[in-house]
Protein backbone atom coordinates (compact mmCIF):
# COMPACT_ATOMS: atom_id res chain seq x y z
CA UNK A 1 0.00 0.00 0.00
CA UNK A 2 1.08 3.25 -0.94
CA UNK A 3 0.04 6.68 0.69
CA UNK A 4 0.34 9.77 -1.43
CA UNK A 5 -0.18 13.10 -0.39
CA UNK A 6 -3.13 14.35 -2.65
CA UNK A 7 -1.81 18.07 -3.11
CA UNK A 8 1.84 17.00 -4.46
CA UNK A 9 0.99 12.89 -5.73
CA UNK A 10 3.99 12.54 -3.73
CA UNK A 11 4.41 9.04 -2.54
CA UNK A 12 5.08 9.03 1.77
CA UNK A 13 4.84 6.30 3.61
CA UNK A 14 4.13 2.29 2.97
CA UNK A 15 1.97 -0.26 4.37
CA UNK A 16 1.23 -3.59 4.27
CA UNK A 17 -2.43 -5.49 3.72
CA UNK A 18 -2.80 -8.20 7.15
CA UNK A 19 -6.64 -8.73 6.61
CA UNK A 20 -9.85 -7.17 4.31
CA UNK A 21 -10.22 -4.57 6.75
CA UNK A 22 -6.53 -3.64 8.09
CA UNK A 23 -3.28 -2.12 7.04
CA UNK A 24 -0.10 -2.16 8.84
CA UNK A 25 1.75 0.98 8.91
CA UNK A 26 3.95 2.48 10.90
CA UNK A 27 2.39 5.18 13.52
CA UNK A 28 5.03 8.02 12.25
CA UNK A 29 3.11 8.22 9.11
CA UNK A 30 -0.31 9.36 10.53
CA UNK A 31 1.10 12.06 12.09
Amino acid sequence: VSLRRKWTDSHFCGGSIISKTWILTAGHCMF
